[in-house]
């Protein structure tokens, strides 16, 4: 079966993915907001920071850190996906991130209340959430191989290695859809963020 065929037949695995980013972006939300006051103070001091520095952006360095952050995340888990060991390291990293994400949100709302929300939603729309779900398809089929090979260990079985080829375009795929996406948030979304908070005085 080919590996697009896989990703139709695993719908279940889709939601469970699906479910683990909800469940991480919650329980990043809800972390700042049971974190010591001293440390509220400094995510606010930080969140002001980088809101007041919004001018002074260097976005070719903004770009390039950002870009590669998230591609060392796409190899590390498309890498995983051809190991017995990828099935724990993947979903981890995967938590991680939808964790991040929900921290990111609420600290927004904590140091800008009202605005913050509104700063939350210019942030998230659209590239956040391309990023999760780009993120979620690569991940449904490092899992799939990772399943795969665990099966062929248990069952003693030569494993096919032919899925490499559509492997590699699925990770090719999701670079070019996170290329897009950290252009946008680079470059555009400061620009979205500082008319929101003229907007909204």
């Amino acid at each position: 079966m080919k590996l697009m065929d896989k990703l139709i037949v695993n719908k279940k695995v889709f939601i469970f993915l699906l479910t683990i980013a909800l469940i991480g972006v919650i329980t990043g939300s809800i972390f700042v907001l049971v974190i010591s006051r001293s440390e509220s103070n400094k995510i606010i001091s930080e969140v002001n920071n980088f809101i007041n520095n919004l001018n002074q952006i260097n976005y070719l360095e903004s770009f390039k850190n950002v870009f590669l952050t998230n591609i060392f995340l796409l190899i590390i888990i498309w890498l995983v996906g051809i190991s017995i060991i990828g099935i724990p390291i993947s979903l981890f990293l995967y938590f991680i991130k939808c964790f991040s994400l929900g921290f990111t949100i609420s600290s927004f709302i904590m140091a800008y209340n009202v605005k913050g929300i509104l700063i939350s939603v210019t942030y998230v729309f659209p590239t956040q959430i391309m990023n999760i779900f780009v993120l979620t398809y690569l991940l449904i089929f490092s899992l799939i191989i990772s399943f795969k090979l665990l099966e062929c260990l248990i069952k003693k079985q030569t494993f096919n290695f032919n899925f490499i080829k559509g492997y590699k375009k699925i990770l090719i795929v999701s670079i070019t859809i996170f290329l897009i996406s950290n252009l946008y948030e680079t470059y555009i979304v400061p620009i979205l963020i500082k008319l929101v908070l003229q907007l909204i005085k």
